[in-house]
Parts: structure tokens; sequence; C-alpha cells
């Protein structure tokens, strides 16, 4: 069975599983097996961090605004 790196990009792995058009990937950490995975759960892992991403973007973009905006901030014209 293929296999995939725990800490390997899930772009990668989806790549890996797609070109073995195997059902299952091991996933592997300091030489033994740790768990298998398939097709659904690296597209959930990918739409959930995507989902992370864009939360984070947003609260950075909310908490940029609320600092440009406040006078007491010596920076507030940063992004100006």
């Amino acid at each position: 069975m293929p296999n995939a790196k725990t800490g390997d990009p899930l772009k990668e792995v989806l790549q890996r599983l797609q070109a073995c058009q195997c059902r299952l990937l091991s996933a592997i950490e300091a030489g033994k097996l740790m768990s298998t995975v398939n097709m659904d759960n690296i597209m959930e892992l990918i739409a959930i961090q995507k989902a992370l991403h864009e939360e984070h973007k947003h609260a950075l973009a909310s908490l940029i605004g609320v600092v440009s905006n406040d006078e007491n901030y010596p920076h507030s014209n940063i992004l100006d």
C-alpha cells in the first residue's frame, strides 16, 4: 500500500492517492503505521484548512481595521 508521512502537505497526499488510483494510503510517522486515509479524509481536511485560513484572514483584517482607526495607537496610519 502506498504511504504518506504524517507531515506531508495535503495536496501532495491527494496527488499521490490519485496517481496510484488506490482507495487508501497508509499514514506513517517515525516508520510506524499511524492510520490509513482515503480521498474523503483528504478532501475534508483540505476544506477545514481552507476554512481556517479564511477565518484567519478575516480576523486579521478586522484587527488591522481596528488598529488603523485607533487614534491612540502611535502607528495608526501605517496602512494609509
